[in-house]
């Protein structure tokens, strides 16, 4: 007899919120009036709900304390649950829990409703936020215990060996490896028509979401107020994490007092922080997630990714999709030439991988440019001239991608555009030649590099790095550079060597090779140490791989 109260009120801007589908309204208390002013709340009632969820619903007046009505409203509640459709089930287990007790005997005991999957006595989950192994010691619906429990039940959890106190009202159980839990969160807002006032960027607020209540700060991208009715896109800052999957629908209550002030989607459930200065790229693309087909959601995934392949396994995990769900929908991509394989099981964006092919061609033209007496840049330097990680196996494959299409020439860890060569100047080769001739000259025991520079003359340094480039000239590991023909001769004199031999000392070494400096004796066998020819056996040295000098000597021969 009071009408329409505010908790009513509130509870159906809820149920807007959430887009629950199909509900009824129970008018309790008729036994207090009579039927006329039950007529009459009735068609306030039907009034108030038009262009709500519950629009249309089945109004049932019933006396819970003296019993007329409680038929009928049984009939409507199975009629209603018969028409309604299944839950939508990814098979991969998920329940959010909303009791959590001990039993004397049993221990820590979790409630909830299973969102998806199904469990079983002995299964192995996972407590998130805190990332919690558990076992599941027995499962009960409504009382009684059961092998297994699936979707939609309502359900208690013993699970074994898990204290009481790491687990709390809000936290998720779920399949270990297929959720996470985040501190950033992308959404979509609508602000209720019937708040007060404008909401302010960045407002603290209370987010409700599964069973979970914590505060957050509300970001508007591009906005610095909202105004009641509206809705726009934002970013949730959690003070503590939460575990949310994309198409969650979550509801903002006031900091203080509390009450419901609008809610919405989740976009992306583990987002970062965005730029103000970048809020047209960013909305665009929540558009495109919020309203885009599967494929272009999980296309915008990858994307987003940048330089850095996904794992099938992080990425199913990201776009909440079973394996089976997750295999679907990366064929449908990669029919489509949308993404790229790298490796086995790794993908990155087609898009992506054609911006960084053109990255890669302007860093090694701008070095060439910068350095005309250079070959080609190096592999690693081009990697470290991207402004955006990119992974190593990533970038290599993309440089033999690049190579098999012509767009650059990959020689080892050396690349240069196609069909480069070094131009050199009459002078400059007659330079080149007096340098090398003097280290080839000099044989096992090279000159001091400084002096043969010293008498080069102009871009002395420039073309002395052009011969290591070219290979040959050789730098080693303490610094001492040899010509390449006195490499491979110190191979062919340890091969000869450790055919009579298979363990050789340092002070060996200076015989075999002709009464040889220490200091180039240890510089040459840490060389072949480092190719893998030779390895340490206590103070001796013996073969590791024999191909290694015999490629470097058919290398050597062929040039």
């Amino acid at each position: 007899d009071d009408g329409i109260m505010p908790q009513t009120r509130e509870h159906i801007e809820i149920l807007n919120l959430l887009q629950v589908r199909r509900g009824l309204v129970v008018l309790n208390k008729i036994d207090m009036v009579d039927p006329d002013w039950v007529e009459l709340v009735k068609d306030d009632i039907a009034t108030f709900l038009k262009g709500t969820v519950l629009e249309n619903a089945p109004i049932v007046p019933v006396s819970a304390l003296a019993g007329p009505g409680i038929d009928d409203l049984k009939e409507v509640i199975f009629d209603l649950a018969g028409k309604a459709a299944p839950r939508q089930d990814n098979g991969l287990f998920r329940m959010c829990v909303d009791r959590v007790f001990s039993v004397k005997g049993f221990g820590t005991v979790v409630a909830g409703t299973i969102l998806s999957g199904q469990v079983s006595q002995g299964d192995s989950l996972e407590l998130l936020p805190a990332q919690v192994p558990a076992r599941v010691r027995g499962v009960q619906v409504h009382g009684k215990t059961v092998p297994t429990a699936k979707v939609g039940s309502r359900v208690a959890i013993n699970l074994q060996g898990t204290e009481k106190e790491l687990v709390t009202r809000g936290d998720v159980i779920a399949e270990p490896g297929f959720l996470s839990a985040s501190s950033c969160i992308d959404v979509h807002f609508k602000y209720l028509d019937t708040a007060l006032e404008s909401l302010e960027d960045r407002a603290r607020v209370r987010v409700h979401t599964g069973t979970s209540e914590c505060i957050a700060r509300l970001v508007f991208l591009d906005e610095k107020e909202v105004i009641p009715g509206s809705e726009t896109f934002a970013q949730l800052r959690l003070e503590t994490p939460i575990v949310a999957e994309r198409g969650y629908r979550y509801v903002i209550r006031t900091y203080s007092p509390m009450h419901t002030i609008g809610g919405g989607t989740v976009i992306d459930p583990a987002a970062r922080p965005h730029r103000r200065s970048e809020a047209d790229k960013i909305i665009a693309n929540l558009k495109r997630l919020l309203d885009g087909d599967p494929v272009q959601v999980a296309l915008e995934y990858y994307d987003r990714a940048r330089f850095i392949p996904r794992s099938d396994e992080e990425a199913a995990k990201a776009l909440s999709l079973t394996p089976a769900q997750f295999e679907t929908r990366i064929a449908q991509l990669l029919d489509q030439n949308l993404v790229v394989r790298i490796g086995k099981k790794r993908c990155a964006s087609r898009s992506n991988v054609e911006m960084l092919k053109k990255k890669i061609v302007v860093i090694v033209d701008e070095y060439i440019q910068a350095h005309p007496l250079k070959l080609g840049a190096s592999a690693a330097m081009a990697r470290s001239q991207v402004k955006q990680t990119v992974d190593q196996p990533f970038f290599k494959e993309i440089l033999d991608e690049m190579n098999t299409e012509g767009l650059l020439d990959v020689e080892g860890d050396q690349i240069k555009p196609k069909g480069y060569s070094v131009r050199l100047s009459d002078s400059q080769l007659s330079s080149i030649k007096t340098m090398a001739d003097a280290f080839q000259a000099a044989d096992l025991a090279p000159p001091s590099s400084a002096d043969v520079l010293s008498k080069a003359g102009k871009d002395a340094e420039s073309l002395f790095e052009y011969l290591l480039d070219a290979g040959e000239l050789v730098r080693l590991e303490d610094g001492e550079v040899f010509h390449r023909d006195a490499i491979a001769k110190a191979f062919k004199i340890m091969i000869d060597a450790f055919a009579k031999n298979k363990e050789i000392s340092i002070s060996e070494f200076r015989v075999v090779f002709g009464d040889l400096s220490r200091k180039f004796v240890v510089s040459l066998l840490a060389f072949a140490d480092r190719l893998n020819y030779t390895r340490r056996a206590g103070e001796a040295r013996v073969v590791a791989d024999p191909t290694v000098a015999e490629a470097w000597i058919n290398r050597s021969n062929s040039r």
